[in-house]
């Protein structure tokens, strides 16, 4: 945690089954910190109490993932969320603050992971993915980047390879962000006196990552930035994402990262 002073949560959580598949909320205090120094720092035992109310979560990985999911308590006077429940439930507290779940799902071979950001209000939780990335809904010909996937409002596109210093003919790292979703292209422009130009496209070996995205990812990034706080979180709603390592034509070289020449998921 953060130095300083803090409203801090203490949960007593208890888990269900070898491998955990269900976890059942106990209590919960909420004390006043400052935690200044590497401590220790003492509480005593007065204060407990059991949480208020317990909600349910839902998972609905696509068929083929393995989905977890935790759901975290914030208010005001905290400097970071503390958890409050996961996999299967969760408990709500006897004061006022927001919920947010965390949920993700991976692919058996752990190639497409599927990420989901929620403020639940407190409320029962059935948590909704994005569709994994299918054939044919991302290509790169040349200059160009497609991009097709029926639920996303917005895309992300990382690459390390497909851009190059124009001197020295180091490869450069990029990243391309575009709202709207759906079907959209976008030609990666090359700026007349800026020192890069584009890789080749007959050899170039391009490593990328992809983001498709539902609602708006630049709340996710203000969190990054800003910090937590209830204005903050109050109906955040804004990923849904889907971080992709593209499959079609990968090597893998030892110790290295993949790598991938123009083509598309597969």
């Amino acid at each position: 945690m953060p130095d300083g002073r803090q409203d801090v949560l203490l949960t007593v959580l208890r888990p269900v089954g070898s491998p955990p598949t269900s976890v059942t909320p106990i209590g919960y205090k909420l004390v006043n910190l400052d935690l200044t120094g590497p401590g220790p720092f003492a509480v005593n035992a007065t204060g407990w109490q059991p949480f208020s109310a317990v909600r349910t979560i839902t998972l609905n990985p696509p068929s083929g993932f393995m989905g977890i999911s935790q759901v975290f308590f914030f208010k005001d006077g905290m400097k970071v969320p503390n958890i409050v429940g996961g996999l299967d439930r969760y408990g709500t507290l006897a004061t006022s603050g927001k919920y947010l779940g965390l949920a993700q799902a991976q692919s058996s071979g752990y190639q497409d992971q599927l990420f989901v950001l929620k403020e639940t209000g407190g409320a029962n939780w059935n948590v909704s993915f994005l569709a994994p990335w299918a054939t044919g809904q991302f290509s790169v010909s040349g200059d160009t980047l497609t991009f097709n996937h029926p639920q996303a409002q917005a895309y992300v596109f990382s690459a390390y390879g497909f851009l190059e210093d124009s001197d020295t003919g180091f490869p450069l790292r990029v990243e391309i962000t575009l709202y709207g979703g759906g079907s959209a292209s976008y030609t990666v422009p090359v700026v007349p006196g800026l020192s890069y130009r584009l890789a080749d496209p007959a050899t170039r070996s391009v490593s990328f990552t992809l983001n498709a995205s539902r609602g708006d990812p630049a709340r996710f990034q203000n969190l990054l930035v800003g910090g937590f706080s209830e204005s903050a979180l109050a109906g955040l709603d804004p990923t849904f994402r889907t971080p992709f390592t593209p499959a079609g034509n990968i090597a893998r070289p030892p110790g290295g990262a993949p790598r991938s020449r123009d083509g598309e998921p597969g």
